[in-house]
């Protein structure tokens, strides 16, 4: 399955007092105290240090067990649009072109976590991060974990992308079609010309 780097969180606690979801040598639903917290702020720190105005985006240390082999390469939108393997979701390879994502939302405010193996990808990931400022900047303040942090694959806004539909199927009551608050995606005409381009040179 194709993901990022950074792709295993493995948070110990929430960091206050609370309810553990997962947590090493505690058992389900045992209180978490403030005794966990230096291990939340070395998370913090470590994915500070990322450079996020060159790439390929890789913490410090792990460019010398990446392999060129792992990686797949792409600066752009328009440079996804022309390569070979574009919308070949399953090639198993570390995006290290895109932003990673080894959590969302604000962890210092957070009571509950939930942990995943990764944060899936698809090609809307290149769209959004090469045309949608908001969306790279949104990924940026969660990296830094910054005040504008938020947990923003629920917003409206960003309704068009595969991490809403992810989130919103899962923790949102059945509705119909005509209930749900729909946002136009913006990667619809550049969809549609990758298509013409990719038609033309076939």
């Amino acid at each position: 399955m194709p993901t990022r780097v950074g792709e295993v969180l493995s948070i110990r606690s929430t960091g206050r007092a609370g309810s553990c979801l997962l947590a090493r040598g505690r058992q389900r639903g045992a209180t978490v105290t403030s005794n966990v917290r230096p291990h939340m702020h070395e998370l913090i720190r470590t994915w500070r240090q990322l450079d996020t105005r060159h790439r390929p985006y890789v913490l410090p240390g792990d460019d010398r067990v990446l392999r060129d082999t792992d990686c797949f390469r792409c600066a752009s939108w328009a440079a996804y649009c022309a390569n070979p393997n574009f919308g070949a979701v399953e090639s198993g390879h570390f995006h290290v072109d895109l932003l990673p994502v080894p959590f969302a939302g604000r962890l210092d405010r957070a009571s509950v976590f939930v942990l995943l193996l990764n944060p899936g990808f698809g090609p809307h990931d290149y769209f959004a991060e090469s045309k949608v400022r908001a969306f790279r900047e949104m990924r940026i303040a969660n990296l830094r974990q910054s005040a504008a942090a938020r947990f923003d694959y629920l917003s409206p806004d960003f309704s068009w992308h595969g991490g809403f539909r992810y989130w919103h199927g899962r923790l949102s009551r059945p509705s119909s079609p005509s209930s749900l608050r729909r946002t136009a995606s913006p990667m619809e005409p550049h969809v549609n010309s990758c298509s013409r381009d990719s038609r033309r040179s076939s």
